[in-house]
């Protein structure tokens, strides 16, 4: 899959090499979790049974595989296994943030143990993945 993106976008391609652009991308993905958690009461459509849990395990491994990269190229002799360890850490600790700071938007139910375990699940997703693939 990496191959072929990088054979149709070689631009793109070289640009993932560098660690300041996965910090770039963390750093927007910062900002539109913000914006999202700061929205009164926008729920999507139930599709299915915990879509939502489902929706942030999706969301906080996209995170989650921003920050691998950016610390797995800037620290390249770190132990593998010790970035793995920092990616699930880091969702975690955002996930339990995000839930403290949607206690305080009106509409949401902050503090849901729930989205903090999904938080954290795709932190340990992110970091499987990330071992993976380099």
């Amino acid at each position: 899959m990496l191959d072929y993106l990088a054979y149709r976008f070689p631009a793109f391609a070289r640009l993932m090499k560098y660690h300041q652009f996965w910090w770039s991308a963390l750093a927007l993905w910062f900002v539109v979790l913000f914006a999202a958690s700061a929205q009164a009461g926008v729920m999507p459509p139930m599709l299915f049974t915990w879509q939502d849990k489902v929706q942030h395990a999706v969301y906080f491994c996209a995170g989650g595989l921003c920050f691998y990269f950016a610390l797995r190229l800037m620290f390249p002799q770190m132990p593998i296994t010790r970035v793995m360890a920092f990616a699930v850490i880091f969702c975690s600790v955002v996930g339990a943030t995000d839930e403290f700071h949607q206690s305080f938007v009106p509409g949401r139910s902050g503090n849901d143990l729930g989205d903090w375990i999904a938080d954290t699940f795709g932190g340990i997703i992110a970091a499987f993945i990330g071992r993976k693939i380099k």
